[in-house]
């Protein structure tokens, strides 16, 4: 396991770390930071896409710029509901 998982929120973020990591192997990056992010990583950084799911319950989730991207994929009302937490369905997920 590494000791370093940067997190790389933009273009100019990975700027920052290519210039600090030639390596820096695992990178997390918020899925709504689309795939412009990805070109400035160093090669071979694998990625660890943070889908932002555990603010689901944010009650300032609506007003936000991510809950308007993350509102429109398939399968988020599901994961809202309190029955899926209890017993999530794997074609969901």
């Amino acid at each position: 396991m590494t000791d370093l998982i940067p997190f790389v929120g933009n273009p100019a973020d990975a700027r920052l770390l290519a210039s600090l990591h030639s390596k820096p192997g695992i990178v997390r990056v918020p899925l709504q930071a689309g795939s412009g992010v990805r070109k400035g990583l160093p090669r071979g950084s694998r990625l660890w896409v943070d889908g932002g799911f555990d603010g689901l319950h944010h009650p300032d989730g609506p007003s936000s710029t991510w809950w308007k991207e993350v509102s429109g994929l398939a399968g988020v009302d599901e994961l809202k509901s309190g029955s899926f937490k209890e017993k999530p369905d794997k074609k969901v997920l």
